[in-house]
């Protein structure tokens, strides 16, 4: 799905996010507060598309420019955590196994064979501890409003990426922080 093309509302939540939203409009200038954040987007996705948005506070301390429903925010590493959530509930649910190699689970990208190392130590606990011996620190970032690339594109080096994902060292020697590790991408 590519950002801009994303339906982007203030309408009142309906369904699931209507109590969610109650709670937020509750707490939300408390939390700010409390984090020291100047403001921030809060977003409902269902099926792929955003239902429901609604902005908290402002653009900056100054508080002189409120925020809007339709700001787009980089979300970046904080993906990370989300995934090794999904990741462990999957092993909980016994539809993962930390041990196994991680092309098992993979269907529109697969891990470039290797000729220096074995693609098949890429494991599920090594990519989601930075062991997994991928190449690709970080990337540039993405131009705002513009519509991201694909995660395949991404993952083969196209794009805004810093170059093809591909095994660059022995898995498990070594803890490299890699932002292709911990990216969704099954």
């Amino acid at each position: 799905m590519k950002a801009a093309a994303m339906p982007l509302s203030a309408a009142r939540p309906c369904g699931v996010a209507e109590p969610f939203a109650a709670a937020l409009d509750e707490e939300m200038s408390c939390l700010i507060d409390r984090y020291h954040v100047p403001g921030l987007v809060v977003a409902t996705i269902e099926n792929g598309a955003v239902t429901w948005t609604k902005a908290y506070g402002s653009v900056d301390y100054a508080g002189r420019r409120p925020l809007k429903p339709d700001r787009v925010f980089n979300f970046a590493s904080a993906a990370k955590t989300m995934t090794a959530w999904a990741v462990m509930h999957l092993v909980e649910d016994g539809k993962v196994d930390l041990d196994a190699p991680a092309d098992r689970y993979l269907r529109r990208w697969h891990i470039p064979p290797c000729s220096d190392f074995d693609a098949s130590g890429v494991i599920i606990r090594r990519l989601l501890s930075h062991t997994a011996g991928l190449t690709v620190p970080g990337y540039g970032g993405y131009p705002s409003r513009r519509p991201l690339p694909t995660l395949k594109k991404t993952l083969e080096g196209g794009s805004y990426a810093s170059g093809a994902v591909r095994v660059g060292w022995r898995p498990g020697s070594r803890f490299h922080y890699s932002m292709p590790n911990t990216q969704p991408a099954a």
